[in-house]
């Protein structure tokens, strides 16, 4: 059984290059060219190229996707290829072996993110029990290596002012006195999606007064997009947007990142990924932070 079942895309030192230009990736989009930018491709490539570029993106598969990623890569386009690889292994993509070996995606070897789309894959294909993670904080799950270690905990929560979906200003010093949570996520990572009903429904059992939920949206390709898709799904959290001053500063390397913050103001529990029983570690946590605070 898949750990994850489909791709985290979650250090930031591959989210901030390939996000750097989702806004305006052709590949991405479905607004990809139709021709190659490779004098040297072949008539067939170039029409194997053009018939998946002309595809709406939602609509084609990951393995679709994948040979995408090839042509544009061996094109030169190396953002667009990024891309395109992100929208394969969201959609499941785990063959590690042939990605490592595919000659078509050489040229992406020697960029930073290719070592994170790596494990992106396969985590996909991870097999084996989820170890359990109610340590605190819990410990990396073996199926993200090389996930860096959990943010710090037991220390003050940064201050931040963030925009809600109306555009009103919140901030973390006005709700002292909570339990906050803070769930970072976007709309292109398929984990934070399998995550967020979990947040939904502890949201709609647990919040009150003193438990607020934050949905945290951070590196996505549009704003708008987000706003769209999270009201479609009528989720129960509140929704603000935050940025990678942000997620500097709390650390997050990783997406979904769930944070939970005493009354007091102090990081209780930090910790990137998804997991199964995910409301049972909120309730747990939420209810010791509820206590240290």
């Amino acid at each position: 059984m898949r750990n994850f079942g489909i791709l985290s895309l979650t250090l930031t030192c591959c989210l901030a290059a390939v996000l750097s230009g989702c806004s305006n990736d052709s590949a991405a989009s479905g607004q990809a060219g139709t021709t190659t930018d490779s004098t040297s491709a072949t008539p067939s490539a170039k029409s194997a190229y053009a018939n998946l570029a002309a595809m709406p993106a939602q609509e084609r598969t990951a393995e679709q996707n994948y040979e995408l990623a090839g042509y544009l890569a061996q094109a030169g386009r190396i953002d667009d290829a990024y891309a395109a690889l992100a929208d394969a292994a969201v959609k499941g993509f785990a063959d590690l072996a042939r990605l490592k070996s595919d000659p078509a995606l050489a040229s992406l070897h020697s960029d930073a993110r290719w070592q994170q789309v790596e494990v992106f894959v396969d985590v996909n294909g991870a097999q084996g029990e989820l170890p359990d993670i109610t340590a605190n904080p819990p410990k990396p799950l073996p199926t993200q290596r090389p996930t860096p270690a959990p943010a710090k905990v037991n220390v003050q929560a940064p201050d931040w002012t963030l925009a809600d979906a109306s555009g009103k200003q919140v901030k973390l010093s006005d709700l002292r006195g909570k339990v906050v949570v803070m769930d970072f996520w976007a709309t292109w990572c398929g984990p934070c999606k399998r995550s967020m009903p979990e947040i939904d429904k502890f949201t709609r059992e647990h919040a009150g007064d003193d438990l607020v939920v934050l949905s945290v949206n951070v590196w996505e390709r549009s704003q708008e997009m987000a706003l769209q898709w999270f009201t479609e799904q009528k989720y129960a959290m509140t929704l603000l947007f935050g940025d990678r001053t942000l997620t500097t500063a709390y650390e997050v390397q990783g997406i979904p990142h769930l944070v939970v913050i005493d009354p007091s103001g102090m990081i209780r529990f930090s910790q990137a990924g998804y997991h199964p029983q995910l409301v049972d570690f909120l309730v747990r946590w939420t209810e010791a932070a509820r206590k240290q605070g």
